[in-house]
């Protein structure tokens, strides 16, 4: 154990600049890159100061509470370690997210206990009686001996996985991460699409950057809606989210508020005018990036057996290529089960880059 060491509050701001509590974002962004460095050997999808900002005062999904561990270094506190929890406000109100990073040298040494310990009294006084977690681990860590459930595996000895594991919590949900060089190669692309758009001609896409049409709103939504309890979810039993156009406008305005950008193609079944596709892709504003993130990729149900994941996706990516031609991968993570979208992105050249397990832990 560390000693001496605090855990101080990290409540919302609106500026970096906040004297008070600015310098505990830079803390949590400088955790985060550390982190994100020894899973994956880059930074690409560490979160920014700004973006951590806004991500404190969103409320898309949660309500939130933030600390940061500090050991007191005399003139100024060092930071050892975060964590936040996280309530769901609209579903799932029996469930709590906790999540927890400490810094790789930092670990073994009680930090980790501690924030978890904050997080499991915190969620014990609401009416939350299932605990959740996810745990990034990189190639290296990838490797025997594996924790199994019906839907995949990951590897038991990757740090946030036996942690959590030692401590009462369970593998509920384990997904493949995968990173696909960019640009895709010309003739690998032309190929996909030729073999894809003879399927294809039922439907028409519609690209969007950093919006969603009004006369569309309606159509998302209820996209989004179906897809919350379409998509897997392991042994975690997760209820149908309701969407509307008031949530998507919302969604819209946390990612961007986030200094993010994205860029969405989606697929309209042309008999009947509905949205039955889209996929997104988000990167931060600003020039000199090279990583994009891969969101979600959702064709509906009754639609499935027309290629639509693979051509939205393929146009997307080349619609990013033609926004910001710097960038140089693009991050992905797909549940281990879904066999089709990992298709999809074997095919087109995604590689494995890790994984992420979904812990889960009663709280009784």
């Amino acid at each position: 154990m560390i000693e001496p060491y605090r855990l101080l509050d990290i409540p919302p701001i609106d500026s970096p600049d906040n004297d008070e509590h600015g310098w505990k974002y830079r803390a949590v962004h400088e955790l985060a890159r550390a982190d994100r460095l020894a899973a994956h050997g880059n930074d690409d999808q560490t979160p920014s100061v700004h973006k951590l900002i806004a991500q404190r005062a969103g409320r898309l999904h949660f309500d939130q509470q933030w600390v940061l561990a500090v050991r007191e270094t005399g003139d100024a506190p060092r930071a050892l370690g975060w964590a936040w929890v996280g309530l769901p406000i609209h579903e799932d109100l029996d469930k709590a997210q906790l999540q927890i990073c400490v810094h790789p040298r930092m670990r073994g040494r009680g930090v980790g206990s501690a924030l978890l310990e904050w997080g499991e009294t915190l969620i014990s006084h609401t009416a939350r009686t299932l605990v959740f977690s996810a745990s990034v681990y990189g190639t290296k860590e990838d490797r025997e001996p594996y924790l199994e459930i019906s839907d995949g595996k990951v590897p038991a000895a990757a740090p946030g996985v036996s942690f959590l594991t030692n401590r009462g919590y369970g593998l509920a949900h384990a997904e493949r991460c995968s990173v696909l060089a960019m640009p895709m190669d010309p003739g690998l692309y032309q190929k996909l699409m030729a073999a894809t758009v003879p399927y294809t001609a039922e439907y028409r896409l519609h690209t969007w950057f950093c919006e969603i049409p009004e006369e569309w709103k309606d159509s998302f939504a209820r996209l989004k809606e179906e897809f919350s309890c379409d998509a897997p979810q392991g042994t975690v039993t997760f209820e149908q989210e309701h969407w509307n156009r008031g949530r998507v406008d919302q969604m819209v305005r946390e990612i961007l508020n986030q200094g993010n950008v994205f860029l969405m193609t989606a697929a309209e079944h042309a008999a009947t005018g509905e949205l039955v596709g889209f996929t997104e892709l988000r990167w931060p504003r600003g020039g000199g990036v090279e990583a994009a993130s891969q969101w979600f990729t959702i064709v509906s149900r009754e639609h499935r057996g027309h290629r639509l994941g693979m051509w939205i996706k393929l146009v997307n990516a080349s619609e990013l290529v033609a926004l910001n031609p710097g960038i140089r991968r693009i991050h992905t993570d797909n549940a281990q089960e879904n066999v089709h979208m990992l298709g999809i992105n074997i095919a087109m050249g995604f590689t494995p880059n890790g994984g992420i397990a979904l812990l889960t832990k009663p709280l009784v």
